[in-house]
């Protein structure tokens, strides 16, 4: 599967290898558009960095964490609205 995303209705691409900011730019486009998948794919991939970055010994990167949280809130409202 390819790193590029394109949100339809926000007529926006990025890539899963981006940087925090830029995946929290792409999360809050699509909880405009109210595109679910996009934002679980987005949810996953920020987890997963913060996981890696635990198991490698590394501190934690405090951006990421709260990038983390922005999205896990654009998901629960999405869910509240549904």
């Amino acid at each position: 599967m390819s790193d590029a995303r394109y949100i339809r209705d926000a007529n926006h691409a990025f890539t899963l290898k981006g940087t925090a900011s830029e995946l929290l730019e792409a999360a809050r486009l699509s909880y405009r558009v109210k595109d679910k998948q996009i934002l679980k794919e987005i949810f996953v991939t920020m987890k997963g960095r913060s996981q890696r970055r635990s198991q490698s010994g590394k501190s934690t990167n405090q951006k990421l964490e709260n990038c983390i949280l922005a999205v896990e809130k654009y998901l629960k409202e999405i869910d509240v609205d549904e």
